[in-house]
């Protein structure tokens, strides 16, 4: 088997583009990390229409196959009509004990395996990881309580605390965001509790020109670079986006109000403009949200 050069592909890719042609790939052997990224697609910047994956979305214990599509693909065929309507289907579509399987198989991905803590660790400042008061706690965040973690690392539960989530919400499921939400919130329960997170837009993958600035060139391809150059740098893909009211509600039913939610033209005004630093429209991205959030009883 020969392999081909990511930059060969890429460059041949953007030509099929450019003629409106439809590329489709096969990533039943390539794809959930066999080339050192989840896909083999991650590794050129041109994206296709229709991505075919199988075996290794069940790791190999039962049969299980899905055909991705674009999303303006996708909505060629959404209509009333049913002669446009793309009806197909077989008697083991979406089968339960196949998609239970697939859904386990994928919570590993979402694992922070030890070589990507090491990294982590590793990017710390030496006068940070040194220090004899700080504790770096390894939480896998699907398969293990936070606050039972916190605890058996010393976390006192009568102070007031700090929480900051960072540049974490992007690369885990929602629903093991919601359940470490609901974790704190029970473990600061009678304290107060500041709530620091970051979240990704889901308007970049709907509707890119939405996140950037006027006249920010190319956004389009820019969201798709942020995204690739971001899943190489942690070793994992974003997987989850959200919108502004998404975030909010979510807070709210796990005990914390939103108090702040600013992007990066909020940003640009309040702190960089006063300064005579302020940012062009067409340099501006608002594809980040910083949350700032405490505990509804304070």
């Amino acid at each position: 088997m020969k392999i081909c050069d990511p930059i060969f592909l890429d460059k041949v890719l953007k030509r099929f583009k450019e003629k409106n042609i439809i590329i489709i790939f096969d990533e039943v052997m390539t794809g959930f990390g066999r080339t050192g990224k989840m896909f083999a697609m991650e590794h050129i910047i041109t994206k296709p229409d229709i991505v075919c994956i199988a075996k290794s979305l069940t790791a190999g214990y039962i049969p299980l196959a899905a055909t991705i599509f674009s999303e303006s693909i996708h909505n060629e065929f959404v209509d009333t009509d049913f002669k446009k309507t793309f009806l197909h289907g077989h008697s083991f579509t979406a089968n339960p004990l196949g998609c239970s399987v697939a859904i386990a198989s994928l919570k590993i991905f979402e694992v922070d395996q030890p070589a990507v803590q090491s990294k982590k660790i590793s990017k710390l400042p030496k006068e940070l990881s040194d220090l004899d008061s700080v504790s770096y706690v390894n939480v896998d965040f699907a398969n293990q309580s936070v606050s039972e973690r916190l605890i058996e690392s010393g976390f006192d539960q009568t102070k007031s605390s700090i929480f900051t989530l960072e540049g974490v919400t992007q690369y885990i499921a929602k629903d093991t965001f919601n359940s470490t939400l609901s974790e704190i919130a029970k473990l600061v329960h009678g304290t107060q509790a500041i709530f620091f997170l970051s979240y990704v837009d889901e308007l970049l993958n709907q509707n890119p020109e939405a996140c950037f600035g006027n006249g920010y060139p190319n956004p389009a391809k820019k969201a798709s670079l942020i995204q690739n150059l971001s899943a190489k740098a942690a070793d994992e893909p974003w997987i989850s986006f959200y919108s502004p009211k998404e975030m909010e509600n979510t807070l709210s039913n796990n005990g914390f109000t939103l108090k702040e939610d600013k992007v990066l033209k909020d940003v640009n005004v309040e702190y960089f403009s006063p300064v005579k630093r302020t940012l062009s429209e067409n340099q501006i991205f608002n594809l980040e949200h910083f949350v700032v959030a405490k505990t509804i009883d304070q």
